[in-house]
């Protein structure tokens, strides 16, 4: 609400600017860029296969679910800098969040590839040194994780 009400005070002024400067165009511009921002916060990712958003739903909130739709031993590591840790059932920690919410952050780079078998999802965090990737694959009627990687250094 509060960003719709800072949006109208903006396009308000500066329609009354551009009647009077000539320098309009840069203002507009920064109204443009300010919608385009509103509208990606706005926006939420959508899975093409309505099959494994039921799956992933349940994945990250059932602890119990995960840990059985986890191939192990698990391709992919968790890096921490000096320190590669490989996936094991063990030292498996519950993947709680979920790549919806944040998906179109603008300081976030995300590709996803998506089909009726696979789900790629990568991510990549510049600024913090963040790269995560998760790949599920769909095996006889179930959909698991075979692959995590995640590097934070």
């Amino acid at each position: 609400m509060k960003n719709i009400f800072l949006f109208l005070l903006l396009a308000t002024c500066c329609l009354s600017c551009n009647q009077h400067n000539v320098k309009g165009d840069s203002i507009s511009d920064s109204i443009q860029t300010h919608s385009q921002t509103i509208q990606n916060e706005n926006r939420k990712f959508e899975f093409s296969n309505k099959e494994f958003e039921e799956f992933y739903n349940r994945f990250i909130l059932d602890s119990v679910f995960q840990i059985e739709h986890v191939r192990f031993p698990l391709d992919g590591s968790l890096n921490e800098c000096d320190t590669t840790i490989l996936w094991t059932k063990a030292n498996w920690e519950a993947i709680h969040f979920d790549l919806r919410n944040d998906f179109y952050n603008p300081i976030d780079s995300n590709i996803v590839k998506q089909d009726n078998s696979i789900f790629q999802y990568e991510c990549i965090r510049e600024e913090i040194g963040l790269l995560c990737e998760m790949r599920f694959e769909k095996i006889g009627k179930e959909w698991y994780l075979i692959y995590y990687l995640e590097n934070a250094c």
